[in-house]
């Protein structure tokens, strides 16, 4: 399924009415502080996020530059702003975003421009939409992850966190990585996330790759790594 989801975070409310009137083929979520938006980037994936920089707890820009990797990598980070110095634009692209927009804005060239971001991203997606590790196909696009059955591929059952932490692994494939790689990566370093619940996320993903021959390794004292073995 297409995912059409934006988080906007601004506080003005005639600007979020601006953009859900212009962006209504989306399904867009408006928050008005970096603390709402912080609780909805855990339920994302989104497909772009819009951020001012001027919000009533902080600057938007913090949030930016903590938000996990796996957000910013597969989202549009479009900045809107009437703080335009150079100074501004040039932390805003430092910190991952695609676009700097300034306050005023049109808004249908956002739109577009947004809209020619989420393209681009979709094409990307689409070449590498199906990763095959040994039996296990990974669905990027989709965030699906299947098993190959006697040449059938049939779906496992993962969550979005599951998918992505697996993906995580798969792109460091027989490369040992450690839990903080893992956290800063999947839930940014705003978010507070123990070791023990980085282990339970794995542990389920392994109980759901049993059949397998793809396997997670435990490192002791390192963290964990991907790796095959022949059944």
């Amino acid at each position: 399924m297409e995912n059409k989801k934006i988080l906007f975070v601004e506080d003005a409310p005639d600007v979020q009415a601006l953009l859900k009137s212009i962006l209504k083929d989306y399904s867009l979520t408006c928050c008005s502080t970096i603390g709402e938006a912080e609780k909805e980037i855990l339920q994302g994936p989104f497909c772009a996020i819009i951020l001012d920089i001027e919000l009533p707890d902080g600057d938007g820009l913090r949030l930016l530059v903590e938000c996990p990797e796996s957000l910013k990598s597969n989202s549009a980070i479009f900045i809107i702003s009437g703080k335009t110095s150079l100074a501004n634009k040039a932390l805003a692209f430092s910190y991952g975003a695609d676009d700097f927009i300034q306050k005023p804005f049109d808004p249908l060239e956002l739109r577009m421009r947004l809209e020619a971001k989420i393209r681009k991203l979709k094409d990307h997606d689409k070449r590498i939409a199906n990763l095959k590790i040994e039996d296990l196909v990974i669905n990027v696009a989709e965030q699906k992850l299947l098993i190959d059955v006697s040449g059938q591929n049939i779906p496992i059952s993962f969550t979005s966190l599951e998918f992505r932490i697996f993906n995580f692994l798969a792109k460091n494939k027989e490369t040992i990585t450690s839990r903080d790689e893992i956290m800063n990566h999947i839930w940014g370093n705003r978010v507070h996330v123990v070791n023990r619940t980085v282990d339970a996320h794995i542990a389920h993903i392994r109980k759901k790759i049993s059949r397998s021959r793809v396997k997670i390794e435990t490192i002791f004292g390192c963290g964990y790594k991907l790796t095959t073995t022949n059944k």
